[in-house]
């Protein structure tokens, strides 16, 4: 991302994202401004409080049935549901180099692909980050 890139620390990143907020946003964050402390606010709590805010009732949980049932589909490339893999990942906020999102991913693969393509699948995973 943008602050990977840059190396934003946390108070950079949140003051960069507020600087982007506008109309009704940009009210709320007033109002959180000055009823919580934010001067030690992680970036993670940043966007937690923003989804919270923001995304529809019911959003997190169908983007959490999504990443539990997620699999490649039957004709489905493996470059695209690596895709899809990284993109669901990366909504709810989950750390791509974990060991365990590697073994979620082979599992998701059809058998033809998890015997042709085991090796190397870690590289691309991180390739598309």
């Amino acid at each position: 991302t943008y602050y990977t890139i840059y190396e934003y620390n946390n108070r950079q990143m949140i003051n960069f994202a507020t600087l982007k907020l506008t109309k009704h946003a940009l009210t709320w964050w007033k109002g959180y401004n000055k009823r919580y402390s934010i001067t030690t606010m992680m970036w993670k709590k940043f966007k937690r409080a923003i989804r919270k805010q923001f995304y529809p009732v019911g959003f997190e949980e169908d983007r959490w049935f999504k990443w539990q049932h997620l699999r490649q589909s039957f004709g489905q490339s493996v470059q695209d549901y690596g895709a899809d893999f990284q993109n669901q990942a990366l909504v709810l906020d989950l750390d791509l180099d974990d060991h365990e999102l590697l073994m979620k991913f082979i599992g998701g693969l059809q058998e033809k692909s998890t015997k042709r393509r085991t090796r190397g699948i870690q590289g691309s995973l991180k390739l598309g980050a």
